[in-house]
């Protein structure tokens, strides 16, 4: 006959703290589900007033398509077509009359350097009145060129500046370099440029 015999006398003890502490885990996970369960039969979802709240906000989403729809039928008529492009023309023509060729050409002088000409300038405004500059210069060296474009990039007026072309070329035995550019221009105001004012 064969005993077993277990010298030990506290069994398992490694196991107690984990089995406790895996008890007090499952008591609180039952104790935060009774809660919930509780407090969702105390207080439960407004289902009703959400789904009138919903249909009523569905019913003005189909009110406001439909009188998008009527204005957009309406801006179809060829005579609303033709009173909206003499609009743009109008606020086109409006925009070039507020362009200032002496501002920005005072500004240029303002940063051109010596041995710079600037020989073309060509504004574009556009129909929400942005204005782009295509400007063309010359110059003696490359040098003297970037140095242009660096004094337009710190100036508040110019942004933007990209090079669209450039060429290089000796004549009578001078070096000449000829830069096409444009720029955004932002109008400055008098005092900003240093032109007196009226």
């Amino acid at each position: 006959m064969k005993t077993r015999l277990n010298l030990a006398t506290d069994r398992f003890p490694r196991y107690r703290t984990v089995n406790l502490l895996l008890i007090s885990a499952l008591v609180l996970t039952l104790a935060g589900g009774a809660w919930l369960v509780s407090d969702f039969r105390l207080n439960p979802p407004d289902v009703e007033t959400r789904s009138r709240e919903e249909a009523r906000l569905r019913l003005e989403l189909e009110d406001l398509l439909r009188r998008v729809a009527e204005v957009e039928g309406r801006l179809e008529r060829p005579d609303a077509r033709a009173l909206l492009a003499e609009l743009t023309f109008l606020n086109q023509v409006m925009a070039r009359k507020q362009f200032s060729w002496t501002l920005v050409l005072g500004e240029i002088e303002r940063v051109i350097p010596r041995d710079v000409m600037l020989v073309g300038l060509i504004p574009e405004v556009s129909e929400e009145g942005r204005v782009f500059l295509q400007m063309e210069a010359i110059g003696r060296t490359i040098d003297d060129v970037s140095r242009f474009i660096r004094n337009l990039e710190m100036t508040a007026s110019f942004r933007d500046v990209k090079v669209a072309s450039d060429e290089y070329a000796i004549l009578d035995g001078r070096e000449e370099v000829r830069v096409v550019m444009g720029a955004d221009y932002i109008a400055a105001t008098m005092t900003e440029v240093g032109v007196p004012g009226d």
